[in-house]
């Protein structure tokens, strides 16, 4: 039946078609990514943490270089400031924070780009559709027999395939977009909660100056 209703919604069933195998390529790269930086966060920070306590700064510069992602790329740029002042750090943090942004957006804005032109897509391919029923219901009609009720009906139907099939992916992409969109605010608010710690403790161990 797939490929049947496939075939009846024309080229725009197939456009629609490639929309959905890149929303899920996207679905998938991006859940990857951030189930990767939840499970790793809270573990890096209280590794990386207990290393500067005990001034094993070597050390906590391999760990980032072990374990990249947005969080050890920060912490590996504070790392390389520890002996500036204060102020000095925060702002090389916030320049580190600010580029891995586009990290955390990556593929986003794929994701939400499918969710508003589907609907599109799919009225046009029922515009489309709707047109050829028309074409074929005037045909029937040349012959001088009154075209019958159910070939009107079958253009109809086959013309709203793409219109349902245009809605769903847009609704589901939308919700999964929506989704990701609250996991990348949060992770950003985690992030400058972090470099606010990351400061605190780096000019701590910095002892008197």
């Amino acid at each position: 039946m797939f490929y049947e209703w496939l075939s009846l919604g024309g080229i725009v069933m197939y456009v629609l078609l490639g929309a959905s195998l890149l929303a899920v390529a996207v679905i998938i790269e991006r859940f990857t990514f951030f189930r990767k930086i939840d499970v790793k966060q809270t573990a890096f920070l209280n590794q990386f943490y207990d290393l500067l306590k005990g001034y094993q700064i070597k050390a906590a510069e391999e760990l980032c270089a072990e374990k990249p992602g947005p969080l050890a790329n920060m912490s590996l740029a504070a790392l390389s400031a520890a002996d500036r002042p204060r102020d000095e750090i925060r702002e090389i943090l916030e320049d580190a924070g600010s580029k891995e942004i586009p990290v955390l957006e990556a593929n986003l804005g794929v994701l939400a780009t499918i969710s508003y032109i589907s609907p599109l897509l799919g009225l046009l391919g029922t515009v489309l559709g709707l047109i050829k029923a028309f074409q074929d219901f005037e045909k029937a009609g040349m012959g001088g027999a009154l075209p019958g009720a159910g070939l009107f009906a079958a253009g109809i139907w086959e013309a709203m395939l793409t219109t349902a099939a245009g809605l769903t992916l847009g609704i589901v992409t939308y919700i999964i977009s929506h989704y990701f969109h609250i996991k990348k605010e949060k992770l950003i608010i985690d992030l400058e909660s972090s470099g606010h710690e990351l400061v605190e403790i780096i000019t701590e161990n910095q002892g008197p100056r």
